[in-house]
């Protein structure tokens, strides 16, 4: 009766110490302020962490272009894209196509209510490429538009002011 009295006290223990360890993840997650948010999404480039990255996104959100990434890609795509799709659209690409990539966060401003917010940041980019001694630098203002969620601070929009590259988003054609 002592060992299965033991036995059940450690199990509520155990229990209880797994709720209270994921709440405080919970409210850990819930607690990031937007500027962290941003930190958070750009970090998980560096981890090739596609789900680390989309979980900073909002259902819904926009992707707004400018212009096109990439010297092949056309001009006339439109404006906006779906924000997870964009990002599960371009990651695998990515991730699969370079040794290494980061990116880093300068932020510029940062706004904030009770509901919204804005981060400004300049973001610099370094690829490696495979079979590459150097990595490529990139360097552009990227805006931030967040949404305070049940959830915490998600990203809700985002529109950059990066140059078209020349990278090319085709394979090849085999003869």
């Amino acid at each position: 009766m002592i060992r299965t009295g033991m036995a059940l006290g450690v199990g509520v223990t155990v229990l209880a110490g797994l709720v209270s360890t994921a709440w405080a993840a919970d409210q850990s997650a819930k607690a990031m302020d937007p500027i962290a948010v941003v930190q958070a999404f750009n970090d998980a480039f560096a981890r090739k962490d596609i789900e680390g990255l989309t979980a900073q996104l909002i259902e819904g959100g926009v992707q707004f272009d400018l212009r096109p990434a990439h010297a092949d890609q056309n001009a006339a795509q439109g404006l906006t894209e779906e924000l997870k799709a964009r990002w599960y659209g371009v990651t695998p690409i990515l991730f699969a196509g370079t040794e290494s990539y980061a990116r880093k966060v300068k932020v510029i401003d940062s706004r904030s209510s009770s509901d919204m917010a804005t981060v400004w940041a300049t973001i610099t980019t370094e690829m490696r490429m495979p079979k590459s001694d150097k990595a490529n630098s990139n360097s552009f203002t990227e805006v931030y538009l967040l949404v305070n969620t049940p959830d915490g601070w998600k990203i809700g929009a985002m529109m950059d002011d990066r140059a078209t590259d020349r990278i090319s988003t085709t394979t090849p054609t085999q003869n």
